[in-house]
């Protein structure tokens, strides 16, 4: 049994080696049959084929295909698949089935070998009918190569001589189109000449050869003369048509044609020489007879032309023009100073005459910058006749002439920029040869420049110059701008020095008031005379604002030379020179300012107002400064008197007498109130009087009244301890303070209950307060006015000794104290007092005591009726 199965695995073994030859010898036997698939080959058998069919069934026989298969092993395990080993009949069915499939697995490989042999033989077959076919079609192209070449070889024979009969029939066509062309513009050209004064027929020239150069330097030969109106636009025209036919005439393809050559150019020549003697005489008229028409065309035609030159020649004759003009209206050696403006006035006529001919050349450069202008709608017709001009006969393909440029004024010569320059150049060299020559019309022209710029700013105004144009003109006069503006600074420093004359002894450096009103006529009279300038308004602002920095300079080296104000105020005698100076130089530092405003407000010149402010500024800093320091002497002078009243003044014991001086006023008037009244009397006397600064003076002395009013309400509210005929003498002394200060308030105009109702409201109420108990304080009404300060030093009076006063907790003089209140807020003054409050309720707590004081109560309460109403909300 086990020969019979390796027998049988042998045999199976060739066959699958017989298979594998034939796949071999099939895929070396039919070529490109990779290439026709080459994803599947013969081994592997598409899908559906007997190849693949054929290997699903040797799939179930793999084991027994394989290199290393062993019969004996095979045998081993087939007998070790049972427990009891090979056992009766059960291994030779095995062996017998085994070798069924074999026979069968045999035939079938045969059946698939013969199958894939005759395929291949097959296909073999088709690969030798196609090599041959193949082979044909190699032996056709090559027939057909070389019957190309020969065809190519007969086509190139015959092509360059027809080329070159094209060539030149193309040549001779594109000459017969450019003669075409010109004879169309030529008939053009022609019959324009015939309409205008252009034809050389019915105009005679100076020579038969003459060249628009030679045009140009006879210009002076004949007067000139204008184009007509109903030909200007057709010589424009006609100037854009020569310049076309020169270029087309000057083409090599035409030369040698009888028409072109004899006829054509010269005509073209002599027409061209004649527009341009047209056109120099049309510019120059224009510009003598101011007529911008004529300047206008005279230029459109040049330029049409190329002979932007002949402009520049014409321009700088103008300017030649115009300095001799000039020349002859200054010729004023012979004349007297008198007859000097009617000759300036007669040189400004002929510079207005000027400037208008300088204005026409400069009209036109503005003209090309305004697309919708006259000088652009010529243009644009030229470029639109060019664009229509006849093309007929133009053979389609040839490449087309090139593109006629734009005109443009960018080639215009420098003289129309140079121009102005030269004029304002022998402008000044004639003014400075005129005034070296005679000093006395130099002096006239300077002190009058005004007259002679307002001249001048009528021209400018008249012809509407731009502001370049205008820069320049008025530059030639710098020199005389300047000199006038030196006079005008030596006429304004020489007043302002005149009033601070440099005198010996105390009032050396005491300034004068009525030179300040010399200065300010003078300043007044310079701003208006030339005021219709601004820049040189600013120019002479400059030099007042410069006299305004010396004045200050001066006030403040003239205090600072004196004494401070430190002697006693006495009430007697005359002002002292300290005094007088500081009241002469607030007069003077006010007056200055009053000038300095009506200066500004006459004027009402925006940009001198804002020029003037700066030093005007500093003027009233200074003024202030120095009010500052006067009234601060008068006032610490007046408090002194009102500090000096002894704190048990109002206790309640007998009156002290009066003093001598106070007996002669009368009985029963306080010490410092009749020393207070003498020294208020003594100032409005010395001092009021002195002062001449407008309402400022009564604001300054109000301001100082109602000072000494609170002062004294203030010193008077902490006097302690205040008995029942203290109250009595406190309220006759409250009225006399009223009746004091009425005076005073008369005395310098005013009314104490209307211009210091605040103050005198304060004083009127403060008085039945002193004759109330402490329950009615809180519904009398007019209690409201008092600030809560007084009514609570009025409260801590009240409760004394039992409440330290803010003097004791703190240990200030009423001086000081005094002070503190004036420089700190009413929320300052609330905390300071309630700190004195709070220090009296520690006392109480300290001693154990079950009440506080009712005046602390009354004291708490309206704190804290102020903290309420006046706490910002959040």
């Amino acid at each position: 049994m086990a020969a019979a199965a390796a027998l049988s695995a042998l045999d199976a073994q060739d066959a699958v080696d017989a298979v594998d030859a034939a796949a071999a010898a099939a895929d070396s036997g039919r070529p490109g049959a990779d290439a026709a698939h080459p994803e599947t080959s013969i081994d592997e058998g598409a899908p559906g084929s007997p190849s693949s069919r054929w290997r699903e069934e040797l799939r179930d026989y793999e084991a027994y295909l394989a290199a290393d298969f062993d019969s004996a092993r095979m045998a081993e395990a087939l007998l070790s698949q049972s427990e009891d080993g090979l056992v009766g009949m059960e291994g030779s069915t095995v062996l017998t089935k085994l070798g069924y499939d074999i026979e069968q697995l045999e035939r079938q490989i045969q059946r698939e070998v013969a199958m894939h042999h005759t395929e291949l033989l097959s296909h073999v077959g088709h690969l030798a009918s196609t090599h041959q076919t193949m082979l044909q079609i190699r032996t056709q192209v090559t027939k057909l190569q070389a019957t190309q070449k020969q065809v190519a070889l007969r086509l190139e024979s015959g092509y360059a001589p027809r080329q070159r009969v094209l060539d030149a029939t193309q040549a001779a066509h594109e000459t017969l189109t450019k003669l075409n062309r010109v004879l169309t513009q030529w008939k053009r050209f022609v019959q324009q000449c015939q309409d205008t004064c252009l034809d050389p027929a019915s105009a005679s020239l100076a020579a038969a050869g003459s060249t628009p150069s030679d045009a140009s330097t006879r210009q002076d030969a004949a007067a000139p003369t204008a184009i007509p109106a109903g030909d200007q636009a057709k010589l424009i025209k006609a100037a854009s048509l020569i310049r076309d036919l020169q270029r087309w005439l000057a083409d090599p393809d035409l030369h040698g044609i009888d028409l072109i050559t004899h006829e054509g150019r010269p005509y073209v020549a002599e027409t061209q020489a004649r527009l341009v003697q047209l056109a120099t005489g049309s510019l120059r008229h224009g510009l003598q007879e101011l007529r911008q028409n004529d300047v206008l065309c005279a230029v459109h035609i040049l330029h049409n032309l190329d002979l932007l030159d002949v402009v520049d020649d014409v321009a700088h004759h103008a300017v030649d023009e115009a300095s001799e003009l000039l020349r002859n209206a200054l010729m004023l050696q012979g004349i007297s100073v008198q007859e000097l403006w009617h000759h300036v006035e007669q040189w400004t006529g002929g510079l207005m005459h000027v400037v208008a001919r300088l204005q026409l050349i400069h009209w036109v450069l503005t003209k090309r910058k305004d697309s919708n202008g006259q000088f652009f709608a010529v243009i644009r017709d030229m470029n639109r006749q060019a664009k229509h001009a006849p093309h007929a006969g133009k053979r389609p393909g040839t490449p087309a002439d090139p593109p006629v440029p734009a005109p443009s004024l960018d080639a215009v010569p420098s003289f129309l920029t140079q121009y102005l320059t030269q004029l304002t150049q022998a402008i000044q060299q004639d003014f400075r040869g005129l005034t070296q020559s005679r000093l006395q019309v130099l002096y006239a022209l300077e002190a009058g420049y005004p007259r002679l710029l307002r001249q001048l700013r009528a021209i400018v105004e008249q012809r509407q110059l731009e502001t370049h144009d205008r820069q320049m003109l008025l530059k030639s006069f710098s020199f005389l701008e300047t000199a006038y503006l030196n006079q005008v600074m030596r006429r304004l420093t020489d007043t302002m020095q005149a009033a601070f004359p440099d005198r010996p002894g105390p009032s050396r450096f005491t300034p004068v008031l009525d030179e300040i009103n010399k200065w300010y006529r003078v300043a007044l009279n310079e701003l208006e005379a030339i005021q219709f300038d601004p820049h040189m308004l600013l120019a002479v602002g400059k030099h007042v604002t410069k006299c305004l920095g010396l004045a200050h300079r001066q006030l403040q080296t003239a205090i600072a030379q004196q004494p401070r104000l430190t002697m006693p105020l006495t009430g007697l005698g005359t002002v002292s020179a300290p005094q007088q100076l500081y009241i002469d130089v607030i007069n003077f530092t006010w007056q200055l300012i009053d000038h300095v405003y009506r200066i500004s407000n006459t004027l009402e010149q925006d940009a001198l107002h804002k020029q003037l402010h700066p030093a005007c500024a500093e003027l009233e800093a200074a003024l202030a400064d120095f009010v500052a320091r006067l009234f601060g002497w008068m006032i610490a002078e007046c408090e002194r008197e009102l500090f000096s009243i002894p704190e048990d003044t109002y206790a309640g014991g007998p009156a002290q007498a009066p003093s001598t001086a106070g007996d002669r006023d009368g009985a029963g008037e306080s010490p410092f109130l009749y020393e207070l009244g003498t020294k208020l009397r003594w100032i409005t006397k010395e001092i009021v009087s002195g002062l001449r600064c407008g309402s400022e003076t009564t604001a300054w002395l109000c301001s100082m009244g109602e000072r000494l009013i609170h002062t004294f309400l203030t010193q008077i509210s902490l006097m302690h301890p205040l008995g029942e005929k203290g109250k009595l003498r406190l309220a006759g002394d409250l009225s006399q303070v009223e009746f004091i200060f009425t005076s005073w308030f008369q005395g310098i105009g005013q009314d104490l209950a209307r211009d210091a109702e605040a103050t005198h409201t304060v004083l009127r109420a403060f008085k039945p307060m002193l004759f109330l108990e402490l329950a009615q304080l809180g519904s009398l009404h007019s209690a409201d006015a008092v600030p809560i300060t007084l009514r609570v030093h009025h409260l801590l009076v009240r409760a004394y000794p039992a409440i330290l006063f803010p003097t004791q907790l703190w240990n200030w003089t009423s001086i000081q104290y005094v002070e503190w209140l004036r420089t700190h807020t009413e929320g300052e003054r609330v905390q300071l007092l309630a700190q004195c409050l709070n220090y009296y309720a520690q006392s109480v707590n300290r001693k154990s005591q079950k009440t506080f004081a009712p005046e602390y109560v009354a004291a708490h309460k309206l704190l804290r009726e102020y903290v309420a109403a006046h706490r910002k909300p959040v």
